[in-house]
């Protein structure tokens, strides 16, 4: 893998690992009321387990791919078990993330929907009709429903007595008979119009009772169109399945492709750069193939293996950086080696080209170039010979040039 595409794949890894962060945060945020230090604690506790998450993660990379000893295997399979369970967590707090924003917008809908309107229009008019007759809110029905008893014997018996009074007997019978029928009927009147307003208070009551009882009972099932997206009716209908239902599936298999996506490609951006750093290491320290062909291989002795060597005596003549760079090389190509570096040399020398790996590397001889490697080998041995030196670029990067101007080959 490219460098550039090794760094986009852990980059968007690690966007969908933010990503996770910030919804963990969100929903644990959301399980609190109102207290700060229950929320501060809530939001510690989910940004926290998902940072463990991928740091569990690493640690399983860094023990797989950074050493061969059983041990370390067993650390990372451990790592990667701890991770496992961390990621259940922060799948379903994704999850919950989902039904608690879609039911924020299902209740926005709710709240504009004809049904919701009609209901709050039946609480407006409960009100009202309570605050006309809130003058009969404290009427004590029961009393007034005995008292209106009593009075309507009264009025019976009044009646009788005036249908027994003689026909002339105005002064003395009918009149007194009517004045006392007059009087129970006005009390009758004042108790019926206070049982009325009393009775049309209740009723204004219960109007606003019976509409917030409909509402708290409001649900998708019921509302239907009126707050599922049109996405989750459509699904529903095609897969035969309320929308709640499609809801609660499409929300699972989004956040459980996130979480595996962004597992994907954090794991694919590692193990490339761990793979990457390892081909480094063999360049330095081992065996590694040639650009030119798999038969072609140079060796670079470590610093273990040239510490075990015995040191040369005073009196053995030391290796030129001709013969420095035959030893690092192959049988097979030890004389092209020494004649491609002695003509590097020359043209060095010469200023026909620049002593930086990528001219020593162009430069052609019988028409091939050589590969990174063995250019880099030269470049030592030219720095060795006294040719060449190092300076530092304006980027911070190290480059090197020519410090002699001849030299006699």
């Amino acid at each position: 893998m490219s460098a550039g595409l090794r760094a986009a794949t852990t980059l968007v890894g690690i966007a969908l690992c933010a990503l996770s962060i910030m919804l963990n945060f969100q929903l644990y945020s959301s399980l609190t009321g109102s207290s700060n230090l229950e929320q501060f604690s809530y939001q510690y506790i989910g940004v926290s387990l998902d940072i463990a998450k991928v740091l569990c993660l690493l640690l399983a990379s860094y023990f797989w791919f950074k050493s061969s000893d059983g041990r370390a295997v067993l650390l990372g399979s451990f790592c990667f078990i701890f991770y496992v369970a961390l990621s259940s967590i922060s799948l379903s707090a994704g999850w919950g993330f989902g039904l608690n924003a879609t039911a924020n917008g299902e209740r926005e809908r709710l709240a504009s929907s004809y049904t919701m309107k009609a209901f709050e229009g039946q609480i407006e008019e409960g009100k009202q009709k309570a605050s006309n007759f809130a003058s009969f809110a404290n009427v004590d029905s029961t009393t007034l429903k005995a008292k209106q008893g009593r009075i309507l014997v009264d009025i019976e018996t009044a009646t009788l007595k005036l249908s027994k009074c003689p026909r002339n007997w105005f002064t003395n019978c009918i009149n007194p008979a009517n004045a006392e029928l007059r009087e129970y009927r006005r009390q009758l009147a004042e108790i019926s119009t206070q049982l009325k307003g009393k009775a049309s208070y209740q009723a204004g009551i219960s109007e606003q009772n019976t509409a917030a009882m409909q509402i708290g009972k409001l649900d998708g099932s019921q509302m239907g169109t009126q707050v599922f997206h049109p996405l989750f009716i459509a699904m529903g209908d095609l897969f035969l399945v309320t929308p709640r239902q499609a809801k609660q599936v499409l929300l699972l298999i989004t956040f459980v492709v996130l979480e595996l996506l962004g597992t994907l490609l954090f794991t694919i951006g590692l193990i490339s750069s761990n793979k990457g750093q390892s081909s480094h290491t063999a360049v330095t320290t081992g065996f590694v193939k040639s650009e030119k062909s798999p038969a072609h291989r140079l060796r670079v002795p470590s610093k273990k293996a040239s510490s075990d060597q015995p040191m040369a005596s005073p009196d053995q003549p030391m290796a030129s950086p001709d013969q420095t760079i035959l030893a690092r090389a192959d049988s097979d190509v030890e004389g092209e080696n020494a004649n491609r570096f002695t003509a590097i040399k020359n043209a060095v020398i010469a200023k026909d080209i620049k002593p930086t790996l990528a001219e020593i590397q162009r430069f052609k001889r019988g028409g091939i170039g050589c590969n990174r490697i063995v250019a880099k080998r030269f470049q030592m041995a030219l720095e060795k010979e006294g040719l060449i030196k190092p300076y530092t670029l304006n980027n911070g990067k190290t480059s090197y040039r020519l410090i002699k101007q001849s030299i006699t080959v």
